[in-house]
């Protein structure tokens, strides 16, 4: 695995092995789903923690082939999207962001295609909300 100093950029492999194999002998799809959940959240966090809550809020795997050899993939995020996000967030108080993901083997050929959606509000924003959220849930 490689992770950038400035956090906009991570690389991950997954090997099949006794512990990411399945019956069939081939790389459990739980395995492919696992190895991308943290990073877009954890990149963004890492970067914009000081000024933004951010969430994991959903994700969709789409299966393409079994694999038995070993699958990659990179996490990008260029200056550009996070100045947008930055700007966004900052204008709109929340939003929600769809990263994708490709499972690939050495020569490129796809075997997963990951949906990731991360929310991300600013703090006083989030808080406002979780505020409102909990007075109304127990204002009865």
């Amino acid at each position: 695995m490689f992770w950038s100093g400035d956090s906009t950029e991570v690389h991950v492999r997954i090997r099949r092995s006794i512990w990411t194999y399945n019956y069939v002998g081939t790389i459990f799809g739980g395995s492919m789903f696992s190895a991308t959940d943290p990073f877009y959240m954890l990149m963004l966090y890492r970067i914009f923690s000081d000024d933004f809550v951010i969430w994991d809020r959903s994700a969709q795997i789409k299966f393409i082939k079994p694999s038995k050899v070993t699958l990659f993939t990179r996490y990008s995020l260029s200056q550009d999207i996070l100045d947008s996000i930055k700007k966004e967030v900052s204008e709109k108080g929340e939003n929600n962001y769809l990263f994708k993901i490709e499972l690939l083997d050495c020569q490129g050929a796809i075997y997963a295609l990951i949906e990731r959606t991360v929310y991300i509000a600013t703090k006083e924003y989030y808080r406002n909300k979780k505020g409102m959220t909990q007075s109304t849930r127990f204002s009865k």
